[in-house]
């Protein structure tokens, strides 16, 4: 484990509940979404921008489209949480497994991690934003009523058998930039449950190391 790197993610603490187990945030079979795009139709100098060929079915022999990939599961690493929620007692980072999905629009991360009392956690993040927003030097909060950020707690004596299940009350998603030379972003979810400021507040956080999409 590398250090604190975090995703966004949704805390999921608690009883089994349908949000946090039945949810399905990461879908193997969902078609992915088809864009066109129209090239401009000024001129550059004297000469006309190249058109893309307009094939009806399959492209001619010998042709290559490229494909971009702007859905699939994430390439996620050295995640870890942090937090007093839920009574799980995560004073100092623990190792968590992590999971992510990505299409336009629409971001999600789940993080689960064993505390050393027994108890497990769960955060779940989920975004309004594609993998290409996901940039270092950007922060998402929940105080901006244009995106919609969420997060989602769980805790309990095993995974699915969620005593506590609650939204957080107030969520910061920072993104952060590693080596220059490194494909992966850290990412760092911090969630509040409870009214700010008093003494019942507790926090659970997340951090993870986000690369692109996992080839399909």
């Amino acid at each position: 484990m590398k250090g604190l790197k975090t995703t966004l993610v949704a805390v999921c603490l608690g009883a089994a509940t349908p949000g946090c187990i039945e949810h399905d945030n990461f879908p193997e079979n969902r078609l992915e979404e088809q864009r066109t795009v129209a090239l401009p139709a000024h001129q550059f100098g004297h000469q006309k921008p190249p058109t893309m060929p307009a094939w009806e079915g399959e492209p001619p022999v010998g042709e290559h489209v490229p494909v971009v990939q702007t859905s699939g599961e994430l390439a996620i690493q050295d995640a870890v949480m942090l937090g007093n929620y839920g009574s799980i007692g995560l004073i100092e980072p623990i190792e968590a497994v992590a999971k992510g999905w990505s299409e336009p629009d629409y971001t999600t991360i789940s993080l689960e991690a064993t505390a050393p009392n027994g108890r497990v956690a769960m955060l779940m993040l989920e975004l309004q934003v594609g993998l290409d927003e996901l940039v270092p030097r950007t922060v998402f909060t929940d105080e901006d009523h244009s995106l919609a950020v969420t997060v989602i707690g769980c805790a309990g004596s095993a995974s699915g058998s969620w005593d506590i299940d609650d939204a957080a009350t107030s969520v910061r998603v920072t993104v952060s930039s590693m080596d220059p030379e490194s494909p992966y972003a850290i990412v760092h979810v911090q969630a509040s449950f409870g009214v700010p400021g008093k003494w019942d507040t507790t926090v659970l956080s997340g951090a993870l190391e986000l690369g692109g999409f996992i080839p399909e």
